[in-house]
């Protein structure tokens, strides 16, 4: 996925990480990857323009949504490999809705899929 989302963050001339922590040192989440607005990253990082979690069985990533939605991260990517989908969110309010075009990206959720080489 960071292959693939890489353009699209150099073209919206924002910056991607690997793992990385959002929150605090005593309440924090880890997703899998982060998309970024700025390159002052610490240790703890109080929010992210877009976190992608990738699933696996028994994953709790679905229960992380409240989270990162009281840390405005803009929007969250579930990327589920075992039944090949992709859900893209954004953040409205204090919640999540699915959308078909990235914001932050500025480019549209289908584009980026149709990349994908599941396994």
């Amino acid at each position: 996925m960071l292959a693939i989302l890489l353009p699209y963050v150099d073209r919206a001339r924002l910056h991607i990480t690997t793992a990385f922590n959002v929150g605090t040192p005593r309440d924090f989440r880890v997703p899998d990857l982060g998309v970024h607005r700025t390159t002052d990253l610490g240790v703890w990082n109080a929010t992210a323009a877009i976190a992608v979690e990738v699933l696996s069985p028994q994953d709790s990533a679905w229960e992380k949504l409240g989270f990162y939605a009281e840390h405005e991260v803009d929007e969250v990517v579930m990327v589920d490999p075992d039944e090949r989908t992709v859900v893209w969110l954004a953040r409205s309010g204090d919640t999540y809705v699915e959308v078909e075009r990235s914001a932050v990206l500025d480019v549209d959720v289908g584009e980026i899929v149709g990349q994908i080489e599941w396994p």
